[in-house]
């Protein structure tokens, strides 16, 4: 329910704010999705008490309602059960197909900005290893075996079991934000990559409301794609000596944000934003970050998952 009124509130401040550039979440853009699945569909009366703390207007909370109804009429929920019919007769919203249509509903509205709207996340990481593991010790070993010297590790540290990018985790106990704060200097940030959201989406049950028997809901059918969940991409960026690296991940809502340059640029365009052009949702920054927040010493979109 805390997702859904943040998604509710980021896009309220979208449709109150035309000139908005840089929508920033306290919190992750795109949580683990697959340890949602198989909670009880939401009824009308319940997506309607979100919509009268969140929607700009009731037109517009009715217009989100019947928007969602029809994408799932015609295209989520045949993909998600067979007893689609029945779930839209009594008008049921179930919560992963309705985040993922406002997630979809966010972007769509901030590509209809010239330039878009940025929309990012900051929040500092605990204990995540995927980009160490995937991305940058996948590189370093390949680099090894293709010059001959894949016990490089083991002689540095005098062993004989690390001879992949998940034994040496395992056994040193490294996680990214410990190699990233030793790698990064303050201001700069990783490659990006794109996060794995989503492998939690498989088959699973739902108790729908009245009805006293589960059934069986394809969840893997709101993988991304044109009618599932936003693929992410992220980055680390060490913001300053004497702080956490912090995890990014965004969606790109412009031409070319792929490449490092535009990435780069998205880091310079926010921190030389007026503050009325920036709105934060979710959680108030507190203490240390809020501070150099007002001080525009921290740019980025930085979230966590």
């Amino acid at each position: 329910m805390r997702i859904t009124g943040e998604l509710l509130a980021g896009l309220s401040a979208l449709e109150r704010t035309p000139d908005l550039r840089v929508l920033m979440f306290h919190g992750p853009l795109v949580y683990l999705v697959g340890s949602y699945a198989g909670h009880t569909p939401f009824t009308e009366t319940d997506i309607d008490l979100f919509l009268r703390q969140y929607a700009t207007d009731p037109a517009v909370g009715r217009s989100l309602k019947e928007e969602f109804l029809h994408q799932a009429r015609l295209e989520i929920y045949p993909r998600m059960t067979d007893r689609s019919e029945q779930w839209i007769e009594h008008r049921l919203f179930e919560p992963l197909a309705w985040l993922s249509f406002l997630y979809r509903r966010l972007l769509h509205t901030a590509r209809q900005r010239t330039p878009p709207t940025l929309i990012a996340g900051v929040v500092e990481r605990g204990s995540l290893r995927e980009f160490s593991e995937t991305v940058l010790l996948e590189r370093v070993f390949r680099g090894l075996r293709a010059k001959n010297r894949s016990h490089y590790f083991n002689e540095m540290y005098g062993r004989t079991d690390l001879t992949s990018p998940k034994a040496l985790l395992d056994r040193l106990g490294y996680e990214d934000a410990l190699l990233m704060a030793m790698l990064l200097r303050p201001g700069e940030y990783s490659e990006p990559w794109q996060v794995d959201k989503f492998d939690g989406l498989r088959r699973g049950t739902v108790a729908l409301p009245g009805v006293p028997r589960e059934e069986t809901v394809r969840f893997d059918a709101l993988r991304p794609g044109p009618f599932g969940f936003p693929r992410v991409r992220a980055c680390y960026l060490h913001v300053c000596r004497v702080g956490a690296t912090v995890w990014s991940h965004r969606w790109g809502v412009g031409a070319g944000v792929n490449s490092m340059a535009r990435s780069c640029a998205c880091w310079r365009r926010v921190s030389a934003l007026p503050v009325r052009n920036l709105v934060w949702t979710g959680c108030a920054p507190t203490g240390s970050k809020a501070s150099a927040i007002g001080r525009r010493t921290i740019s980025g979109c930085c979230c966590k998952s």
